[in-house]
């Protein structure tokens, strides 16, 4: 006999996309920065925002049902535990995520692979579209990663070893990071055409300018002085766009022309293992990522097997941690040694 709870379970499941759609609009809103520990009429609320007073109570109602604001009574709202989270989720890329999903019956079919063949196309071609969904995704980038990525590398990794390095395909931020951190490096960048403007900006509100050089990348044949004066080639969230084959064939490319001695960098996600807390989290961005870019996240296991070569003497796979960061979606830092 079927059980009703299961039923109730998965018709609550299918109301997900509901809810979504609710935080989505709040995240919207802005009302992390409207509503505080302090009552706020919802009648001045619903007035500011050109809405009806009863309408913005229910609506508000699935708000508290998540712990995102508090009700006082019909009439007051303050915020709940999750408000303050708001921020954290206001990219464009999140709050329009379910345009993705629209391509979910095209993905099954097709699974027409955005990789290396078309590298540099753009991830989020609907927002593209839209001059101030752009500025938004590039601020939502850049706080991700200072406020929680790029401090749990440097947690993880001790880079002190390093005199220089060179990231490809960089959008400046982790080299601009890593100088600002480490005052006595210097930095390369081995970046496509597309890239270099971007890079340039973030190098130049860093102040570090003059400790970077940057080389177009017209193929994945390194310059001769980038193999001589650096011992550490970083792939920072770089490797979306390649399959595991391709991402195989692009470390032998690379390996085949670096020196002894020199180490490979790869900091990216992974999809954690059915035991992982964030297991279910990870299906669901692994699903939005196959939607959007016929890519996804590979598991530890794919990682390590993509990363399989003869002249890779050491591999160490270190999950990135912090005490006071808790990543939204379990990521790693591979360290391959060149023999």
């Amino acid at each position: 006999m079927k059980s009703n709870a299961e039923a109730k379970r998965l018709y609550t499941l299918m109301h997900y996309a509901t809810i979504s759609k609710v935080i989505s609009k709040a995240c919207s809103l802005r009302l992390d920065e409207k509503i505080s520990d302090s009552p706020l009429s919802i009648a001045k609320l619903s007035t500011e925002l050109g809405y009806s007073p009863r309408a913005m109570y229910r609506f508000l109602r699935v708000l508290e049902a998540y712990d995102i604001v508090k009700l006082l009574n019909e009439d007051e709202v303050i915020k709940g535990p999750l408000c303050d989270f708001l921020e954290s989720i206001r990219g464009p890329h999140l709050l329009h995520g379910y345009k993705n999903l629209e391509n979910l019956e095209i993905s099954l079919i097709s699974n027409d692979e955005c990789y290396s063949t078309t590298f540099g196309k753009p991830f989020y071609p609907h927002i593209l579209e839209d001059g101030k969904l752009v500025a938004d995704l590039k601020e939502w980038g850049r706080a991700s990663a200072l406020n929680w990525l790029l401090p749990a590398v440097t947690s993880t990794y001790d880079f002190s070893f390093m005199h220089n390095f060179c990231e490809i395909n960089s959008d400046g931020f982790f080299t601009g990071y890593l100088l600002k951190y480490y005052l006595d490096c210097k930095g390369f960048i081995f970046n496509k055409e597309a890239l270099i403007p971007k890079a340039k900006e973030v190098f130049k509100e860093f102040s570090i300018e003059e400790r970077v050089l940057i080389y177009q990348q017209n193929s994945w044949i390194l310059p001769k002085e980038l193999v001589k004066k650096n011992q550490i080639f970083i792939f920072f969230r770089a490797l979306i766009n390649f399959s595991s084959d391709q991402l195989k064939a692009l470390l032998a490319s690379l390996t085949a022309q670096l020196k002894s001695g020199t180490k490979i960098l790869i900091i990216d996600f992974m999809l954690p293992d059915k035991s992982h807390e964030d297991y279910q989290l990870g299906t669901l961005v692994d699903i939005n990522i196959l939607t959007c870019l016929g890519s996804g996240l590979r598991t530890k296991e794919e990682w390590l097997a993509a990363c399989d070569h003869p002249k890779f003497s050491d591999i160490k796979f270190l999950p990135l941690k912090s005490d006071e960061i808790k990543l939204i979606l379990p990521a790693f830092l591979m360290e391959i040694s060149i023999s």
